[in-house]
């Protein structure tokens, strides 16, 4: 798996002498944590809040201080991502019971995707799903608080592209939206919450992914002729169509009568 890191404001937790700690903001800190190191660090600690804050701060500087290498398996990566510094922080920051709930949370939703889809990558309707299953079962085991937390915390790192953001944080709302109106969530079965997301919130349209959709971007006008260029985009849709909720207008140019012509865009599809 291609490494990631991600540079920046990271709050640590350290541990002093008096077995108290502080929350310390380090500037330009690299670190590459993920799930498979929380849930490593809750099962070596048998939970226990103390020592758990001990070793995650341990882990945090010896991957700041070392070159590391993710090995983490599918089974443990939460969207196959490190973690980013706001989840960090929560997780350094949060009851230890709480983080357990995420984690637990965490694996149902990726589990449930993988045995109800065949394609689960970002921007899909399987990715919709397990946002929103994920967020949906946060708030049955947490609160819709700590959901929210999580959820947001998750999508806010610098290179997350501005159509994947936008989607995951739609997904997100909605299904905690959803959750609020269910009665007694926490007496519900995973596997029948799991039902209602795919029925209520995917197979109704109330969430969204991303279709890559060709449409029409320039037309070019000529004096013989006239040219249409074509723009493949990935375009935000409701999970029950195949049309994008909203397609970009086209540009005319008219290249008529001009002494030299205007230079094409950057980005050109195909010409028909």
């Amino acid at each position: 798996m291609k490494k990631i890191i991600i540079v920046a404001l990271l709050f640590v937790v350290i541990f002093t002498a008096n077995n108290t700690f502080a929350i310390t903001k380090v500037d330009d800190f690299v670190t590459e944590i993920y799930i498979s190191d929380i849930a490593n660090l809750l099962e070596s600690t048998n939970n226990n809040q103390i020592e758990f804050r001990h070793k995650l701060s341990i882990l945090i500087e010896q991957r700041n201080n070392s070159e590391h290498v993710n090995t983490a398996s599918n089974q443990y990566s939460i969207f196959g991502k490190p973690l980013t510094s706001e989840e960090l922080y929560l997780i350094a920051t949060t009851d230890i019971q709480i983080i357990s709930l995420w984690y637990h949370s965490s694996q149902i939703a990726l589990i449930e995707t993988e045995n109800r889809f065949e394609d689960y990558g970002d921007g899909t309707i399987a990715n919709a799903f397990q946002h929103a299953y994920w967020n949906i079962l946060m708030v049955k085991y947490m609160n819709i608080y700590h959901a929210e937390n999580f959820a947001t915390a998750h999508e806010n790192y610098d290179d997350n592209p501005i159509s994947h953001k936008t989607m995951d944080l739609i997904n997100n709302l909605v299904a905690r939206n959803f959750a609020s109106t269910l009665n007694n969530i926490n007496q519900i079965s995973d596997s029948n919450l799991s039902s209602l997301t795919y029925e209520e919130l995917i197979l109704e349209g109330l969430t969204v992914y991303l279709l890559e959709y060709s449409y029409l971007r320039y037309i070019h006008i000529f004096p013989n002729r006239t040219q249409y260029i074509y723009q493949t985009d990935e375009l935000l849709t409701y999970t029950n169509k195949i049309i994008p909720i909203s397609i970009p207008n086209y540009e005319v140019i008219d290249f008529r009568g001009r002494d030299k012509p205007i230079p094409l865009p950057l980005r050109v599809g195909d010409i028909v």
